[in-house]
């Protein structure tokens, strides 16, 4: 509120709550945002969410939740709309940690953007550590409201949070705030290799003669068709990142990395004539969508 009457003055906030259903206290959540936003007279929409067993058998509850959650702030977000999260400096080490012991690249590890322009989603407290957070809203006489299921640590981010994260700060002063660092300066990298991969697309991309001749080949020239003499000049990191992002246009989940560089290798090692395919299932429970990375005929491309 202290930003729209300053650095902002036209701007408009408006709030969304997200009601999970999935605990007794989930009522209580979505009152208190209700009184919350009175106080400070800005307009709320509170969404009910419906999060199926399967997709909680088949993701976890906290993946299910997070991308339902997902979901529903695509479908309130208008155009024009940036959606301001609260995520904190806790929040950016417990994921990078997460993705840390579950074997992640570098596109994990590097956790949340402060600003993702793709969704067009603002994390401004990245920055800040959960405890300096509560400090504030203490000096502030703002009501803090604790999630009852932070303390279950069957789940394993609570663990971490509950138990890792107090070993690390007891370890040494500033803990946090040097990991905090040291994500940025991995942010940094990605955002280096994330130039140069767009350089190496842009130059394996078929031009508009070659593009003829996949059409005389059959090939649907809707997709992205790429030279496959030209990716052989890249080195298998960076034809791997090549192909992470053609994947990642048509919209499809990472395969895991044994599976794509045993197609890298079955792309430097067949005939120009032989076809080979990397197939990616969506993970979701009941999909029947699936992603291609597919070899003919000269070109690779990519399909859903």
């Amino acid at each position: 509120m202290q930003a729209s009457q300053t650095d902002w003055p036209d701007l408009e906030l408006c709030a969304i709550h997200l009601h999970h259903g999935l605990q007794p206290a989930a009522d209580d959540f979505a009152h208190q945002a209700q009184l919350s936003c009175q106080q400070l007279g800005v307009p709320l929409q509170v969404m009910s969410l419906q999060i199926s067993q399967d997709a909680i058998q088949s993701m976890g509850l906290e993946a299910a939740a997070r991308s339902e959650r997902y979901r529903a702030f695509a479908r309130a977000q208008a155009a024009g709309q940036a959606l301001v999260l609260a995520h904190h400096l806790d929040d950016q080490i417990e994921t990078t940690l997460l993705q840390w012991i579950r074997g992640a690249g570098l596109d994990g590890l590097v956790s949340m953007q402060a600003w993702s322009p793709e969704r067009q989603i603002w994390r401004p407290l990245l920055g800040l550590t959960k405890a300096s957070l509560r400090d504030y809203a203490q000096a502030h006489a703002l009501t803090w409201v604790e999630d009852p299921t932070n303390l279950d640590e069957s789940l394993d981010r609570n663990r971490l949070r509950r138990r890792v994260l107090p070993e690390l700060t007891a370890l040494r002063a500033g803990a946090l705030q040097a990991m905090g660092r040291s994500i940025e300066l991995l942010q940094q990298d990605k955002a280096v290799l994330d130039e140069v991969t767009q350089q190496d697309w842009q130059a394996c991309l078929a031009e508009a003669a070659e593009r003829d001749r996949a059409q005389h080949k059959g090939l649907d020239l809707s997709a992205d068709l790429l030279i496959r003499d030209r990716l052989l000049g890249l080195s298998d990191a960076r034809l791997s990142r090549v192909l992470r992002l053609g994947l990642a246009r048509v919209g499809s989940p990472m395969p895991p990395a044994r599976r794509l560089q045993e197609f890298i290798r079955q792309l430097r090692s067949v005939s120009h004539d032989t076809r080979c395919q990397l197939v990616v299932n969506a993970p979701g429970p009941g999909e029947k969508v699936s992603f291609q990375v597919s070899f003919r005929a000269g070109f690779v491309f990519f399909t859903q």
